[in-house]
């Protein structure tokens, strides 16, 4: 059996997360809890691993969290953050800046009746750290064999790091 702890940042998302029915699977533990990204509440070196998807970008303190993330790895312990980028491509960038602003905005809008949510969306993205920028923020956490890779042309950024001092490889659960 797989044990994960999920973690929100606010009610809001957590709320979401169980509308949507976003919960493990089979042979699947998963224990949720409402965290303060700056102070988890948690031992030191207490897992083998942390996750940011889509939220480092929206924590007023990333270097913060990334340091907090630190504290809580296991030695040989891996980061891995998923993040919104910038394509690299000029003429890429041009469209993905043109549909960000302009049919997201929109669109999540007209679903949702947030505008103002998908517009700050935009916005975030378009000021968020460079794939460089963040592996040194990374880095300045204490973490080492920072690598990241760009999807989807750029559009979203794949972070990596490993805290020092663990295991050659890995855990298998």
């Amino acid at each position: 059996m797989k044990n994960y702890l999920k973690t929100f940042l606010s009610r809001e998302a957590a709320g979401q997360f169980f509308r949507l029915g976003l919960i493990g699977g089979i042979n699947t533990l998963v224990f949720f809890s409402l965290l303060n990204v700056f102070r988890w509440g948690v031992g030191l070196s207490s897992f083998w691993s942390v996750t940011f998807a889509f939220g480092l970008r929206n924590v007023p303190r990333p270097a913060q969290a990334l340091a907090e993330a630190h504290r809580a790895l296991r030695p040989g312990g891996r980061l891995v953050v998923l993040e919104f980028g910038q394509p690299r491509a000029r003429w890429l960038r041009a469209a993905y800046d043109l549909y960000s602003r302009t049919v997201i905005p929109r669109l999540g809008g007209w679903l949702s009746g947030r505008r103002d949510a998908y517009q700050y969306l935009h916005d975030s993205i378009r000021q968020w750290a460079d794939p460089e920028s963040l592996s040194n923020l990374i880095r300045a956490a204490g973490l080492g064999s920072v690598r990241y890779r760009l999807l989807t042309g750029g559009i979203a950024v794949l972070h990596v790091g490993v805290k020092p001092g663990g295991p050659a490889s890995y855990p298998e659960t």
